[in-house]
């Protein structure tokens, strides 16, 4: 009687098993799989020296069935590693790494995985009553995404090619008067605060400022910036402004101000809306400041003013 006992208790145990979802019950030495990942660079000249890798597991498996129970981080080298990873479906985030002005929020998720700028308002050479809002200018920054990765038990090879998102202005501006000119800034519209990582857009409904400075020499100014783009960069206004400290010490602001998307946008179209990774440079040429007398002191002052950081909700 024991022994019959024990017979159906055993046949119910094997019906229990073979009932259950067949994944939760790889073999040990079938439980995790190797993916060789490799990065395609080719084309791009600022390479980061590694890249970051989240995988989440899939919303197809419930948390603990493949052995992971939240997002895994995964650090590679620019050139690529192997990554072991449970066996299962996976959403993948991958961004470089060594940013220090771009933040991160909302890495629990793949939908709300998000690198974003911090926002400040700023007063144009600390000389006006009108601030400017503005963002803190972005690292180089690559993004990918993979949608439902499928890990086997057996080793995979996956090529990544990253998509920069930052872009590099390069700006000349031809200045009648140079001389009398103390310092000088500028500002371009059309910069985006922000990055989703799950698609490589931007939340952004509205286009804000990148402020930056010039360097004067005795034939133009010269500024560099960087910027993120936003989601429709063939269609975006870019304008140009720029505001001038003099030699007597008084401030012009507001008058110089060019639309300069000529410039910008057959540059995008020829890149296929994707930032081209050498830059692009701006030229605008026969900007008139007056004539002012002084005894050519520089006078000292912060440019733009001084930052006020604020966290984007």
């Amino acid at each position: 009687m024991n022994r019959k006992i024990h017979i159906i208790a055993l046949i119910a145990v094997v019906i229990m098993l073979t009932g259950c979802r067949r994944h939760k019950y790889y073999d040990l030495e079938q439980s995790y799989g190797t993916l060789h990942i490799k990065f395609d660079w080719e084309g791009y000249t600022d390479i980061p020296p590694g890249m970051n890798l989240v995988f989440y597991p899939s919303e197809d498996y419930e948390e603990g069935e493949n052995g992971a129970s939240g997002p895994i981080l995964q650090q590679l080298q620019y050139d690529g590693g192997k990554v072991s990873l449970p066996v299962g479906k996976y959403d993948v985030a991958i961004y470089n790494d060594y940013t220090y002005n771009i933040q991160y929020r909302g890495m629990d998720h793949f939908l709300t995985a998000e690198a974003y700028l911090n926002g400040y308002d700023r007063l144009p050479l600390s000389r006006t009553n009108n601030s400017v809002r503005s963002y803190a200018e972005p690292d180089i920054f690559y993004v990918s995404q993979i949608r439902q990765l499928e890990v086997t038990g057996h080793e995979q090879t996956i090529v990544v090619r990253p998509e920069l998102k930052t872009l590099k202005l390069f700006v000349h501006i031809g200045v009648d008067g140079v001389q009398y000119v103390s310092q000088a800034d500028g500002s371009i519209t059309g910069a985006a605060s922000n990055v989703i990582l799950s698609t490589g857009m931007t939340s952004d409904e509205t286009a804000s400022k990148r402020i930056f400075g010039f360097s004067i020499s005795n034939k133009e100014l010269y500024g560099e910036t960087k910027m993120f783009l936003c989601n429709n960069p063939l269609t975006e206004k870019y304008e140009l402004e720029l505001a001038f400290l003099l030699r007597n010490n008084t401030v012009s602001v507001g008058k110089f101000k060019y639309d300069v998307s000529s410039q910008i946008t057959p540059r995008l179209r020829e890149n296929n809306s994707k930032v081209p990774p050498e830059g692009i440079h701006i030229y605008i040429e026969g900007v008139k400041v007056d004539e002012v007398s002084g005894d050519g002191f520089d006078a000292v002052v912060d440019s733009w003013g001084n930052e006020v950081d604020i966290e984007l909700k």
